[in-house]
């Protein structure tokens, strides 16, 4: 059976040298509002920096700004690692964009970070 509203979107944020923070924004659809379900992260760090996830939205016509709870196990490989993972229900209005924020505290090296957004349009 196909999922006729489903919406996924994966979206991968290089944050360079010298930078303390990026965007990675995508549209909703012009035809339909945007209710986010779930939002997975993670962020590979040079060793000692920690990371922020945030998501921006367009609800209603007002621009909102959602913080996510940042689990930090340590490190992985060479680098540190922090991830986010959890149910949401978050809206974003149709034809608006979605920011995904990604921050850091030390802005030497570079970051990685990946958000997995899943949810469905109405």
């Amino acid at each position: 059976m196909a999922c006729k509203e489903a919406f996924q979107k994966h979206v991968e944020i290089s944050v360079p040298v010298n930078f303390g923070g990026e965007n990675g924004v995508f549209t909703v659809p012009s035809s339909s509002c945007l209710i986010t379900d779930f939002i997975s992260a993670e962020a590979f760090m040079p060793h000692g920096q920690k990371a922020l996830f945030g998501v921006i939205t367009t609800p209603g016509g007002m621009q909102v700004r959602h913080y996510l709870g940042t689990n930090a196990p340590g490190a992985f490989g060479g680098q540190d690692y922090f991830w986010v993972s959890g149910p949401t229900h978050i809206y974003a209005d149709p034809g608006s964009q979605v920011t995904l924020r990604a921050d850091r505290d030390i802005a030497t090296g570079t970051a990685k970070f990946r958000f997995s957004v899943s949810g469905h349009l109405q």
